[in-house]
Formats: C-alpha cells, structure tokens, sequence
C-alpha cells in the first residue's frame, strides 16, 4: 500500500555492494526500516546525501502494517538544512542528537507530538545565527516531557537539587553520583521553563563551560537511566572536542 509521509533520518547502514538500510523515523509509521537500492558506487540511482544524519524527507512509501524492512518510492529533501551540514559546531550537535534520537526511538510507535518537536526543533536549530552551545542541552531537557521522564516538581530553595534515578527535584542528596547540584539542577529547570527559540534566562547564559560539561554528562546519565539498553553515547567525546576551548 503506497503512503505519503514525513520522515528523520536516524541511522544508515550498508548493504549488499551498493544498497543501504535506512531507520527512518516517521510521521505515520514511527522507526521504519527501509532498503535503499543503487545509492553506492560510482553512478548511484539515488543522492546518498539525502541520508545525512537528521535530514528531513518527504516520501512515498510502501508500507507493510507486519513490519520487516520497507522499501520508498519516492523521496526528497525537504526542507532542505541551510547551515546545519556545513557549520562544524552544527554538524557536530547534529551527529550527537542522531545518535541520542536513535537510541530513544528505536522503539517508538508513530508520535506526531514527537515527531512535530524535533522537527520544528531542528529547524529553529537550522536557521538561529546565535550561539549554538546550548541548544543540545535545552533540546534533550525539553525532549524529556515526550520520552516519559520530564522532571517532576520546582528547582527551589527548599529542592535545591535533582535526584536522577526518580526523576524529581529534592532537598538532601543521597547518592552523590545520581544527583544534580544546585547549579545543574537551576540550569535543567530553566531549559524546562524557557522556549528553544529564546534561552535568555541569566541562568544559563552566565553557565560556565565546565557547567554545561558537567550538566551534559548528568543529563546523559539520567537518559541513561530512564531508557532501556541506552548504553553509552560514543558521539559525547567529538562534541566535547568541538565546544572545548
């Protein structure tokens, strides 16, 4: 059955001697896999960089309500990234949050609030002229509310603190290694609180960079513990390397 739908491009493996599997994150289906003939080699029937990490699509598709791998009858780049694959900061957050995206959807249902969120997320990403140093931080904090584990309760005086493993802002730490301080907890409320368009809360433009360092890798950990086989995120280190002085 030919269907039309939206779709993010999330992981791409090799096939055969010029094919390739797509894991396409769709509109209508969720994570599909799709088999890509002639797209390797020295003529190739279709563009490769159309499965550039994040690209958005727009395809007709076979789909098989059963499952199995898929097949695409017709695809294009739309819309088509203006700075993302061509800014080294950008590139670089956009191979990180493919890789976080793919580890968190692999089993997602279709979801167009979701779905609808890292679209138009990417491209407020796309065409922002600011710094890009927080934007992957204030994605993955927001990211939570449609994953299951948005943070429960207010960063205050009284719950200066949030403790990864419950998901909730708190008054004492228990467990050093599974518990925000003061500081990266008042930056993860504050990427909760204000739009991705606007971070201008004192808050987290005056974040050090050893802060967001530190934020990073709790925020990492508390993925980590709220998803399934997450494991570790071999992109953390590139980004890390891009946005170090």
């Amino acid at each position: 059955m030919l269907s039309k739908t939206k779709g993010i491009v999330l992981k791409v493996t090799n096939y055969a001697e010029s094919s390739i599997i797509s894991q396409i994150f769709t509109e209508q289906f969720g994570l599909q896999s799709y088999i890509v003939n002639s797209v390797r080699g020295k003529k190739p029937k279709q563009n490769p960089s159309l499965f550039q990490p994040l690209n958005q699509l727009v395809m007709v598709v076979y789909h098989q309500p059963n499952g199995g791998i898929q097949r695409i009858s017709e695809i294009k780049n739309d819309p088509p990234y203006q700075s993302i694959p061509y800014q080294i900061n950008k590139s670089s957050v956009a191979l990180f949050l493919n890789e976080i995206l793919y580890k968190t959807l692999r089993h997602q249902q279709a979801d167009e609030k979701i779905f609808n969120f890292i679209i138009n997320s990417l491209e407020v990403f796309d065409h922002t002229e600011s710094s890009t140093k927080h934007f992957h931080l204030h994605f993955l904090s927001q990211l939570t509310r449609y994953l299951g584990f948005f943070p429960e309760g207010n960063q205050s005086m009284e719950t200066p603190y949030f403790d990864l493993k419950s998901g909730c802002y708190v008054s004492t730490i228990l467990e050093l290694q599974l518990v925000m301080d003061m500081k990266e907890a008042a930056l993860l409320y504050h990427y909760t609180k204000q739009p991705l368009t606007n971070p201008n809360h004192e808050a987290i433009q005056q974040a050090s960079k050893q802060l967001r360092k530190d934020f990073l890798h709790k925020l990492v950990l508390f993925y980590q513990l709220h998803t399934d086989d997450f494991g570790t995120v071999n992109s953390l280190e590139v980004l890390e390397a891009v946005f170090g002085d």
